[in-house]
């Protein structure tokens, strides 16, 4: 069978119950990867002999089974990207599925215009509650839907090898929204990006993997990341840098009433007007972030769009 010269990344902890229904998924490819990375980070369920398993099977890709001692989601992406060889490649988690034209709408992608170096698509999230979400696309501004959305996520984004070696590896010092900061770095050094308006992964959270309400439990967490956006924004030389640097600030402020929602106002300052963020933007701008605080803080959606309206 013909194979794609594409490379799925795959980092695994305690997943060996899931795992093989997102290998199914790969198997039923109309266009398999050339080679699939499982990535286990210290599992102590029994992954080896689930991956064991399939290896005895007449697979359409090498599948391959690296460890990774360092914990965390990005240390163990960073051992498989290392390990991959193929001109494309892309990352996915070991919970989620591959819709069957997968593999075969990104490597048409790449084919039909050999100068791209990245491919993004839509993810469809499957909720506890049964509720379904869609991913969004990058607009005009890619960087700008990215900070909003985080549209270049993990499981929405195909990529070349040259534009994963440009951008660097994964940040191992962060455990909460690590693909907002990598997306960014693939859309800032991405030189030719194609839009796929399809639907190619079935992303499925459990109550385990929802941030939901449960922000503060991982304070600082998504600081750090925030902080780590906000420098690689530093470093461009791009014209539109100071556009997106206050989409930063936005998700400060989106942050801070998620905070306020959650904990009780009196037994912390986590869900306080961030008013150092905001002091150095224009009176108008604080204005509309307060509106985004307030709108958010009664946890409803759509706080983008008030400023959107203003932030061009």
């Amino acid at each position: 069978m013909t194979t794609a010269p594409i490379s799925i990344v795959i980092p695994v902890f305690n997943r060996a119950h899931l795992i093989g229904r997102t290998l199914d998924s790969i198997v039923a490819q109309t266009i398999p990867p050339e080679r699939v990375i499982i990535v286990d980070n210290n599992s102590t369920d029994d992954l080896t002999a689930v991956i064991d398993d399939y290896k005895r099977r007449q697979l359409p890709f090498e599948l391959d089974l690296l460890t990774e001692e360092k914990q965390g989601a990005s240390a163990a992406r960073n051992r498989g990207l290392r390990a991959v060889s193929t001109p494309y490649l892309l990352f996915f988690d070991s919970d989620d599925v591959m819709r069957s034209d997968h593999i075969e709408t990104v490597w048409s992608a790449f084919t039909r215009e050999p100068d791209a170096d990245l491919v993004c698509f839509r993810r469809l999230v499957r909720l506890p509650s049964g509720g379904e979400r869609l991913s969004h696309l990058p607009g005009a501004d890619a960087v700008s839907t990215h900070l909003i959305h985080s549209c270049f996520a993990t499981q929405a984004v195909a990529m070349s090898l040259d534009l994963a070696r440009r951008s660097g590896l994964w940040d191992e010092s962060l455990t909460g929204w690590d693909d907002l900061e990598y997306g960014l770095r693939l859309a800032l050094n991405s030189l030719h990006m194609v839009v796929r308006d399809k639907v190619l992964v079935d992303v499925y959270y459990t109550e385990g993997s929802l941030t939901g309400d449960n922000y503060m439990e991982k304070r600082g967490v998504w600081e750090n990341a925030l902080d780590c956006v906000e420098s690689d924004l530093m470093r461009s030389a791009h014209r539109w840098k100071d556009q997106w640097l206050r989409w930063v600030i936005y998700r400060r402020v989106i942050l801070a009433a998620h905070y306020a929602r959650e904990a009780n106002p009196a037994s912390s300052d986590a869900g306080r007007f961030p008013e150092e963020s905001v002091r150095s933007l224009p009176p108008l701008h604080r204005a509309v972030l307060r509106t985004v605080y307030a709108w958010t803080r009664r946890g409803l959606r759509g706080a983008h769009l008030f400023y959107a309206a203003i932030n061009r």
